[in-house]
Parts: C-alpha cells; sequence; structure tokens
C-alpha cells in the first residue's frame, strides 16, 4: 500500500475553485488527486480554511458544501484536537 499523503487546503482550493487564471495549477491538482487514488488525508483545519475561502471567492454556501461531501468521499480526515497540538509541539522539539 502507498503511504498516505497530505492535502493542505490549496490543494483543494485549486481543485475546486473555477478560476482561469489558475487552470495549469487546476490540472496538476487534479492529477495530484487521480495519482494518490483516494490515499490521503486533509485535517478538520483545512476545511474549514477551503469554507472560508470559497466563501471570499463568491462561492455559495450549498455549493461549498456540496463541495466538501465530494471531498469527504475521496479523502480521509484527521480531527485536529488539542492532543494533536501538544503532540506537534514535542515533534517539533525533537
Amino acid at each position: 500500500m502507498k503511504e498516505k499523503v497530505f492535502f493542505d487546503t490549496n490543494i483543494l482550493i485549486y481543485l475546486k475553485l473555477r478560476d482561469k487564471r489558475h487552470e495549469e495549477k487546476r490540472a496538476i491538482c487534479s492529477s495530484l488527486v487521480r495519482e494518490v487514488k483516494h490515499n490521503f488525508i486533509i485535517s478538520t483545519q483545512v476545511i474549514n480554511e477551503f469554507y472560508c475561502v470559497m466563501l471570499r471567492n463568491g462561492v455559495s454556501d450549498i455549493s461549498i458544501q456540496d463541495m466538501i461531501g465530494e471531498i469527504i468521499e475521496i479523502s480521509m480526515i484527521s480531527i485536529i484536537t488539542l492532543n494533536t497540538i501538544k503532540d506537534s509541539w514535542k515533534i517539533k522539539e525533537k
């Protein structure tokens, strides 16, 4: 089995935002998603950031929710908890 890949918010933004200025980035992101074949992780933070960026770009709530639904179907979700944050501090110290 391939290693899991973490996708940051920008990957999802370029994948879903219909902006002609970013067609090349969109193609790259689409290729990445196909390449990892549902073997990627996003965090709850990424979902929230995605929502905010899409709202600022004039996308309707219902459309954003539909997009997030599609993303959730093909990804694994990592929940950011207080323990996750504290563990990250420990990793940084090492």
